[in-house]
């Protein structure tokens, strides 16, 4: 879905198939759309591509463009005091405990989860430095698209980590194979679920030809501020 940055987009009518007529609308870098009513329109074109926001009745989604917030629901404790000398994932860091602080209001969330084994973890890279779209990650010595890794240096800073749960804490969760930088701000925890989290027939990419043999285990600070 492309992103709303410039001053004029196009809409096709309904009435006129083929025909774009350009509406004037000033989008000027806002990162906000207006909501609007445009009966006559059926879908939105931009630079000749085609986007969902128009539904069929001509009603634009009111926060289809506005900033998304996340407020934190916790804070992790780690051993780790910044990004160089972490684990870059949770099988490097056999062992390691950390402490899942999950603030007060939000304690109630966490009824049951002590069932489960494993958790996933989502949280912000609060100490990664701006992002590039291609990136050398820590596994490979060549360039990659940043989608096509883990580097934390991302356009959304979002960590995610599957942990063994060790047990529950009167502030929260206590967890092992912790690959966390300490005070991470935590955005969500999800119960690991192999049924869901396990697919079959997996390829790697190019993750195939290099993770048994890197010998690469702990964050270089390459993606740190």
């Amino acid at each position: 879905m492309p992103y709303l940055n410039e001053t004029e987009f196009f809409l096709r009518t309904n009435k006129k198939p083929g025909h774009l007529e350009n509406t004037g609308s000033a989008l000027r870098n806002t990162g906000k759309f207006l909501a609007g009513c445009y009966p006559d329109f059926g879908y939105v074109r931009f630079f000749g591509r085609m986007s969902p926001f128009l539904s069929k009745t001509g009603h634009y989604p009111e926060n289809i463009m506005n900033n998304i917030e996340y407020r934190p629901i916790g804070v992790i404790h780690s051993p780790f005091r910044k990004p160089e000398g972490t684990p870059i994932q949770p099988p490097f860091a056999a062992g390691t405990e950390a402490i899942v602080e999950i603030f007060p209001e939000y304690a109630r969330g966490l009824e049951d989860i002590g069932g489960f084994s494993h958790v996933i973890l989502l949280y912000h890279c609060h100490l990664a430095k701006k992002f590039a779209l291609r990136v050398k990650p820590f596994l490979d010595d060549a360039f990659h698209g940043v989608f096509a890794t883990r580097a934390p240096a991302r356009p959304n800073p979002i960590g995610l980590s599957v942990v063994r749960l060790a047990g529950m804490e009167e502030r929260g969760l206590r967890i092992q194979n912790a690959d966390i930088v300490d005070g991470s701000p935590l955005l969500d925890i999800k119960p690991y679920v192999p049924q869901f989290d396990m697919p079959e027939a997996v390829s790697t990419g190019w993750f195939e030809t290099v993770t048994d043999k890197s010998g690469v285990s702990q964050d270089d600070g390459r993606f740190a501020k």
